[in-house]
Order: structure tokens, then C-alpha cells, then sequence
């Protein structure tokens, strides 16, 4: 009990100011604690064997009637109490020794934690944000920005330990808070460290994501240039086209593709190289990345010309493969609706062949420019009906000359309207001043092309080639109209000489009435 008060003096003036000071105090006063207890449960052992021995009564008996007789309550009541005030004592020592060791553990944890963040804001300061300032260039090449890269990531490695630390003592400030005799201490600590970390970290972040934009542009630019390249070098003006509309649907659905996706591939490029120049700080790589730049929309610019100069050569070849189709439909057309031109064409293939003087070259070209009607049979038996087209005087009928002409009136205005496209076809080449190696079908009668003709040329024989079965239409339907008007015009007169035939005979017939009338009268 002497020594409660000093010890209770001593366990509260234990401090320290440092870290290892802190540790020593807390051992020291756990050694005091434990010398406390030791004393303690060494007088309360005491004090309770003193109160037990004089509850138990004495007894009886020659040599202990003395002791026997005396009266030991006082002795005891003042026993308990002393173990009682032990117990007080106790219990007073245990919060203040409680109360000192949580007061020197939170310190010696604040200062632990300012440690921490000391040694996490020195690593920053001494080497983290002098790398990040010394590191500001890119490269001018491919293989020097991927070495900064590499060398970017290899330092985020070395981070990654000291960040991981920072993040654990960020994550137990408020647990630290709680138990901190200054609170707001702790919270002012981190607090600071979370603005350097959060500083640190965009600067890692801003680096690592201009080192992979500039890895990305050297080789996204290098990737365009190549295909530029390539597609500069590939242009050719006298390049065969398919020779089917299908095949040219194709083609240029292919070409726009392939056009669009270097569009998007060069934006790209020139995007990535903008957004570089804007986040550097080397005047130098700017200028550098400018000139790229620049070699990027030249080449562009160059091949974009080569490529809209293909366009319209896809374009024109479109709409000749278009005209060849409408000028084989129309010949077709004209030998299925206007049988009269097979008959004409018999008739003189006939007729060149029996005549002795005719020549073999002749005759063999129109028989090479005459393909069978796809009409077939039918084509055939209307043509032999027609054996008198030659001459229509020969006509059975005023019906068979007039289906002849209605067939030829009606056809010719379709048949017309694609000579029109012709000549506007014509015209737009001409203003254009382009012209390739037609290919494909050649001919609308036979289906074989010239593989020399240009496209100008074709455009021209199929106008030809269309516009003398025009003529032979309009041959045919002006002979068979002439004819029809005459036989029209015969059928008239014999209708009204009919008619004054009828007439004569009626007034001969009143002549004849009246002379026997005058007879009978005399």
C-alpha cells in the first residue's frame, strides 16, 4: 500500500517521444504492471490465508486454552479490509496502467504511421516524381517509344510496392483516427499523403497512356503509309473490269470498303499525332511529329486522287455494262416482238448467197453476225409466215401488213430511249476525258468483245449495231405502211366504185320503169 502511490506515479510520467523511445516505454511500464501484480497477488494471498487462519476457531484444550480464549474478530475485520483496499488499489493501478499503455500504443502508432508516410512521401520526392520529370520525350521512332515503354512499365513495377503501402496506410486512417489522441492529426497526414498519391499516380497514368498513344501512332502511321504505298502503286488505268453487272456490283462495293477503311485508318493517325502534339513538352518531337503529319496528308491527298479517278472509272464501267445489257435486251426484244427483221435478214442472207457475185467475206460476216433468235421455234415459224416482207405487195392480207406495223410502232420508242442512253453515255466520257479497255461482252448479237476496244468504242458499235436495227424497223414499217395506205386507199375505191355501181343501176332500173310506164300510156 506504500508503494501504490509511487508506482501509480511512475506508470503515468512513462513517455516517450520517438519511435524506439515508445518501445521502451511500453515494455517498462509492462514490467512495472507485472511487478504490481506480482506484489498485489503476493499481499492479497497474504491477506486471505491471515483471514481464513483467524476464522477457524481454536480448539479446545490444555496448551491452547490460552489462545483459545482470546478473540481474533477485530484481527480478521482488519485483514479483510487491507485486502479490500489491496483490491481498490488494484483496480485504480489497472485503469491507469491501461489508460497509459493505450495513450503510448496510439502514439507509438501515429508515429509509426507518420513514419510510414514519411518514408512513402521520400521515396516520391527522392525518386518517383524526378523519374516522371525527367522522362517527357517519346521517341521519334517506333523502337525508341516502345524502349521508353518498357522502361515506363519496368518503373511501375518499382511503384507498385511503394503505392501498395500507401494504400494500406490510407485505408487505416480512420481506425488510427479513433484510437489517436489527436484525430484530426491523423487525418491531416493522410490527407496529404492521398494528394501526393493521387497526383503521383495521374502523372504514372498520363505517361504509361502517351508512351502506348505514341507506340500506337508510329505504328498505325507506318501501317497507312504501306497501304497508301501499296494502293499508289497498284493503280492502273487500263485495268480489265469484270465482266458482269454482278461482277461490277462487286467490284465496287470492294472498292468503297477498302477506300472507307483507309479514310478511318489515316483520321486515326492524324488524330493520335494532334492529340501527341498537344501533350508535349518538346518543341522538337513536336515539330518532328508535324512533319509525319504532313507526309501522312500528302500521301493521302496523292492516292486519293489515284483512287477517286478509279471511282469513276468503276462508275462508267457500271453504266457500260448497264447500256450492254439494254441493247442485248432490245435486240432481243426486237427479233421477239418485230419477226419481220429475222425475215429481212433470211431474205437477204439469202439472197447474197445465190448471187454469183456476192463476196465470201460479206457472206461470212453476216452469217457471224447473225445469232438464232432466243425466241426459238415460234421465232421461226412467224419469220416463214412473213415470206413477203421483202416485198409487201406480196402480203396475204391488210391484217398481216398491219400486225407488222403495229409491232414496229410499238417497239421503237424503248429501243429508242436506249440509244438516248448512249448518247448521253457518250457525252459523259467525252467530258470526262476517261476511257479503259471495255472487256467483258463485246458484241449484243454474238456475246464476243474485242479485248483491244475501249470503252468509248464499244459505247459507239453497240450504238451502231442497235441504231441499223432501228433502221431496218424503220425500213420495214415504211414500206409495210406505204403498202397498207395503198391497199387502204384500193379498198376504199372499190367500196365507193361499189357504191356508183349500185347507184347507175338504180337509176337504169327507174329509166327502164319509166319507159314502160310511157309505153302502156300510148
Amino acid at each position: 500500500l506504500n508503494n501504490c502511490t509511487t508506482w501509480e506515479t511512475n506508470v503515468r510520467h512513462i513517455s516517450g517521444t520517438s519511435v524506439n523511445d515508445l518501445n521502451q516505454a511500453l515494455r517498462l511500464i509492462q514490467e512495472r504492471w507485472q511487478d504490481i501484480q506480482r506484489s498485489y497477488e503476493e499481499a492479497c494471498r497474504d491477506g486471505r490465508a491471515m483471514v481464513d487462519l483467524l476464522s477457524v476457531p481454536v480448539a479446545g484444550g490444555s496448551h491452547t486454552s490460552l489462545t483459545a480464549a482470546i478473540d481474533y474478530s477485530q484481527g480478521r475485520k482488519h485483514c479483510a479490509d487491507l485486502v479490500h483496499e489491496l483490491w481498490a488499489w488494484y483496480k485504480r493501478l489497472e485503469r491507469t496502467f491501461t489508460d497509459r499503455k493505450s495513450r503510448l500504443t496510439s502514439r507509438l502508432a501515429l508515429l509509426m504511421f507518420k513514419e510510414d508516410v514519411g518514408q512513402v512521401l521520400t521515396w516520391l520526392t527522392d525518386h518517383g516524381e524526378p523519374f516522371l520529370a525527367r522522362q517527357t520525350a517519346i521517341g521519334k521512332s517506333s523502337q525508341r517509344a516502345e524502349q521508353l515503354y518498357n522502361a515506363h512499365m519496368q518503373f511501375e513495377q518499382v511503384a507498385a510496392n511503394t503505392l501498395t503501402n500507401a494504400d494500406k496506410l490510407i485505408s487505416a486512417v480512420e481506425e488510427l483516427a479513433s484510437q489517436a489522441e489527436n484525430p484530426r492529426e491523423v487525418r491531416q497526414e493522410a490527407a496529404k499523403l492521398q494528394q501526393r498519391i493521387t497526383s503521383f499516380t495521374n502523372a504514372v497514368d498520363s505517361r504509361r497512356e502517351m508512351l502506348d498513344l505514341a507506340c500506337g501512332f508510329y505504328g498505325h502511321t507506318k501501317e497507312v503509309l504501306n497501304w497508301l504505298h501499296n494502293a499508289s502503286e497498284s493503280y492502273n488505268p487500263g485495268e480489265h473490269f469484270p465482266p458482269t453487272i454482278e461482277g461490277m456490283d462487286d467490284e465496287l462495293t470492294a472498292f468503297r470498303q477498302h477506300r472507307d477503311s483507309l479514310e478511318a485508318a489515316v483520321k486515326r493517325v492524324v488524330s493520335e499525332g494532334k492529340a501527341l502534339i498537344s501533350r508535349l513538352q518538346d518543341s522538337e518531337e513536336a515539330a518532328h511529329l508535324r512533319s509525319i503529319l504532313t507526309q501522312v496528308t500528302n500521301e493521302r491527298d496523292a492516292v486519293w486522287e489515284l483512287l477517286g479517278d478509279r471511282q469513276m472509272r468503276l462508275e462508267l464501267c457500271m453504266q457500260l455494262r448497264l447500256f450492254e445489257a439494254d441493247v442485248h435486251n432490245s435486240m432481243e426484244g426486237l427479233r421477239r416482238d418485230v419477226p419481220a427483221i429475222t425475215a429481212v435478214t433470211n431474205a437477204t442472207s439469202v439472197a447474197a448467197s445465190t448471187s454469183p457475185t456476192a463476196p465470201t467475206a460479206t457472206t461470212e460476216s453476216n452469217a457471224a453476225g447473225t445469232v438464232p433468235s432466243t425466241s426459238g421455234v415460234s421465232a421461226s415459224g412467224a419469220a416463214s409466215d412473213l415470206y413477203w416482207i421483202s416485198d409487201p405487195r406480196q402480203a396475204p392480207s391488210i391484217a398481216a401488213l398491219e400486225e407488222v406495223n403495229v409491232s414496229c410502232t410499238a417497239v421503237l420508242p424503248k429501243v429508242e430511249e436506249v440509244l438516248n442512253k448512249g448518247g448521253e453515255l457518250i457525252r459523259i466520257f467525252e467530258s470526262v476525258a476517261v476511257n479503259f479497255p471495255a472487256g467483258g461482252p463485246g458484241s449484243s448479237d454474238s456475246g464476243v468483245g474485242d479485248s483491244s476496244e475501249t470503252a468509248v468504242e464499244r459505247v459507239h458499235r453497240l450504238i451502231s449495231e442497235l441504231g441499223e436495227s432501228v433502221a431496218t424497223v424503220d425500213e420495214i414499217n415504211e414500206r409495210v405502211s406505204n403498202e397498207l395506205d395503198w391497199r387502204r386507199l384500193q379498198s376504199q375505191s372499190r367500196q365507193r366504185m361499189i357504191t356508183v355501181w349500185d347507184g347507175l343501176s338504180w337509176f337504169q332500173e327507174q329509166d327502164m320503169l319509166n319507159a314502160k310506164l310511157r309505153y302502156s300510156v300510148h
